[in-house]
């Protein structure tokens, strides 16, 4: 077990949890459901819970948000004056804030600085203990230079894009943060590789609300495919139309796309060259309640997960923890944390990438009896429940921001 784990572990009963500020780069954002579902569940524990974003919210977020984001703070309405005197109030912070700062090479210095100091501020205003940080850019550096800047302890968690097409200074932030949180156990191993061995790095994988995703028992209609997903590279979308149009006409199963992005064009356009109009339907963004509601009513859950030309890729999607929590099928690839996630007896997989593997894991999916899908999707249900809830990533969470 890791050494921070341990640690806390050995804390006596009482010792009183610490006020939490999110640091992140945007809240509430629709698609960024993870980020609310750790808070809430940091909260059942009895933690205060702080969302300090750093820019305005663009587009509306998840109604289960809704009173997260009541409680959140943004740094456009903390004055650059108040920023500079919370600045002058912390003068010993000063020199381990301002070394992380000249260190880095992703934002000027002094911009970096000023927005740590306003989000200190608020920080202290809300009584804050630790500052954790969602995505290793931006966020990651601010809250670490305001959290030196104040002296309380900081960290943060990678994601996908972060990490993989364009990182910044990761290496100093694994060094400087006071622990750093992988999703998956590739990101874990590629963080220790980085650090040297000289950094405090826990797997934490990304959890699910399972009172939010009941088990549905009987099976959706056969046939008829669900994607989830932004329309974007890594989520193998093409990949999965090229499949369903390989299969034999009599076998081809419908699809229902739920989500928006920058392919949808080249998506729509993909599905009229290949004649699968009659197949195909784009039903656009969906809240995430619509989702789990409507996810039994389908065959299976298609999740083909790919690395995307720049390196993008998905480390943990939530979307396969919420199917295999409802008991829904899933097809999905060997690829980062879907591998992780959907075990050979939790699911049907393919080599990322792949339409001919993708055809031949929505044919097992066809050729599986009703009543070892039964077994399979409970198996699924099991592991979630195991390994994947809210309440178990947030104890681990806890233990180790209480351990420091």
């Amino acid at each position: 077990m890791n050494a921070i784990c341990r640690g806390a572990q050995d804390l006596p009963a009482t010792a009183p949890l610490k006020s939490v500020g999110y640091v992140l780069p945007q809240f509430p954002v629709l698609t960024e459901t993870f980020v609310g579902v750790e808070m809430r569940a940091m909260q059942r524990l009895g933690h205060q819970v702080t969302p300090i974003s750093l820019s305005y919210p663009q587009q509306d977020g998840q109604p289960r948000d809704e009173a997260l984001a009541a409680a959140a703070l943004y740094v456009g309405d903390c004055s650059r004056r108040q920023g500079w005197l919370t600045w002058l109030k912390n003068l010993r912070g000063w020199g381990p804030s301002a070394r992380f700062a000249l260190g880095q090479d992703g934002i000027r210095a002094r911009s970096l600085l000023l927005q740590a100091a306003q989000v200190a501020a608020l920080a202290q205003h809300r009584g804050c203990r630790h500052l954790h940080a969602h995505f290793a850019l931006h966020s990651a550096a601010v809250a670490i230079a305001a959290a030196r800047l104040i002296g309380v302890s900081c960290s943060f968690v990678g994601h996908g894009f972060d990490i993989y097409v364009s990182p910044a200074d990761l290496r100093l932030k694994l060094s400087c943060a006071d622990f750093s949180v992988a999703v998956c156990g590739d990101m874990e191993r590629l963080f220790r590789s980085l650090s040297g061995g000289g950094a405090e790095i826990i797997n934490i994988p990304c959890g699910v609300e399972l009172e939010r995703l009941p088990y549905q028992h009987g099976l959706g209609v056969r046939g008829r495919l669900l994607f989830v997903g932004r329309l974007t590279e890594k989520k193998g979308l093409r990949h999965l139309l090229d499949a369903l149009a390989s299969m034999p006409s009599a076998e081809r199963l419908s699809l229902d796309i739920v989500g928006e992005g920058l392919l949808s064009s080249a998506l729509r356009a993909q599905v009229d060259s290949l004649g699968l109009q009659e197949q195909v339907s784009f039903l656009g963004g969906r809240e995430a309640e619509w989702i789990s509601a409507a996810m039994t009513r389908y065959h299976a859950l298609a999740a083909p997960f790919c690395e995307a030309p720049n390196g993008d890729r998905d480390t943990g999607p939530l979307v396969l923890k919420e199917a295999m929590a409802v008991g829904l099928p899933v097809v999905t690839t060997q690829f980062m944390g879907a591998a992780e996630i959907v075990r050979p007896d939790c699911g049907f997989l393919a080599a990322p990438g792949d339409s001919q593997s993708l055809a031949c894991a929505i044919q097992r999916l066809l050729d599986t009896s009703d009543q070892a899908l039964q077994k399979m999707v409970l198996n699924a249900r099991r592991r979630v429940v195991a390994e994947y809830s809210s309440v178990r990533q947030a104890r681990l969470l806890s233990l180790a921001i209480q351990g420091l």
